[in-house]
């Protein structure tokens, strides 16, 4: 890690964690000092969506924009036999700039769906996946000249621009089961139903942006399902940290340990925490964010001695840190 992210995050804890981002609503704190070098704007497309942008560059996270019917009749329960009913159109209307890269997490309906249709929609895009995603996505027809497949543990450069591939693990039920579970050898059948879209391998990425001639960075966690491998955290300090806060209950002290592993990191922005059916352009679409998540992330920090600034986003809002 770099002098220059060193020195930044001690200017931040030394102001006693202050908030860290431009208008950001629920991270006040006394005498707000913005980290120094480039800003990094994200904007929440729903579910555990994002869009990253700084410096002309332009990434995407899970983008998933359909927000398709997924619960059996009359229930709330996962309907695996669902028929995947895609709407490109809500896609296109929020997603206008081309990304360079889409980084996928899982190979969920929530997290991989809208995939095919923004690599045929921006051409110069590639995919970072893994293995199991990368036989689903073929079996869209997406060429694997567009895919980087990982494994985890990989650093990509870009150019001013870095991902690191973190092996990561996915939510867990109640009964400390995983949801539509399973991993491919092979290209399937072109998907149909929400089932046929299993987890296969599961990660998280932190991306940095780079400022070019002044040396500093700013770096982004993101994370695609509430749970994660914590020895697999060790040296990760991100300035940024967007956290699932779906339930965490099966997860052995979810929150603090994820802070603590992290080093505190000055900004936790919340992530997967709305119904993930209403569409974008409803009005309805506050009432669907579930506010509990975050207020029981920021108790269990505040239990464990802890300190982090936890942003609640609004859809396709942007905000800049």
């Amino acid at each position: 890690m770099c002098t220059g992210h060193l020195s930044r995050r001690g200017l931040i804890r030394g102001a006693g964690a202050a908030a860290l981002a431009t208008g950001l609503a629920g991270t006040a704190a006394a005498d707000p000092k913005p980290l120094s070098g480039p800003g990094v704007t994200l904007r929440w497309l729903g579910v555990a969506g994002w869009e990253l942008s700084a410096n002309g560059r332009r990434v995407l996270f899970d983008p998933y924009l359909s927000r398709m019917e997924y619960r059996v009749p009359g229930g709330s329960a996962i309907n695996e036999r669902a028929r995947l009913a895609l709407r490109p159109d809500l896609v296109d209307r929020t997603i206008t700039e081309a990304p360079e890269l889409i980084m996928v997490s899982h190979g969920h309906w929530d997290h991989v769906a809208d995939v095919p249709h923004l690599l045929a929609r921006f051409p110069g895009a590639r995919v970072v996946c893994g293995r199991s995603t990368a036989f689903l996505l073929e079996a869209w027809d997406v060429p694997r000249s567009r895919m980087i497949v990982v494994r985890g543990g990989e650093n990509l450069e870009f150019g001013g621009l870095s991902v690191q591939v973190v092996p990561s693990l996915h939510s867990m039920t109640a009964e400390h089961a995983y949801l539509l579970p399973g991993e491919l050898d092979a290209k399937p059948r072109t998907p149909r139903t929400l089932g046929e879209l299993v987890e296969g391998e599961t990660f998280a990425f932190q991306v940095s942006f780079s400022a070019g001639s002044s040396g500093t960075t700013r770096e982004v966690l993101l994370f695609g399902a509430t749970n994660y491998a914590e020895r697999e955290l060790a040296g990760l300090t991100p300035d940024v940290l967007v956290a699932s806060m779906t339930s965490w209950k099966p997860v052995h002290a979810y929150p603090a340990r994820l802070v603590r592993a992290l080093g505190s990191p000055p900004l936790t922005v919340a992530s997967h925490h709305d119904d993930m059916l209403t569409p974008l352009d409803s009005p309805d679409l506050p009432a669907t964010i579930n506010t509990a998540g975050p207020a029981a992330f920021r108790t269990e920090v505040a239990a464990a001695g802890l300190v982090t600034n936890v942003h609640e986003p609004t859809h396709r809002k942007p905000f800049t840190v």
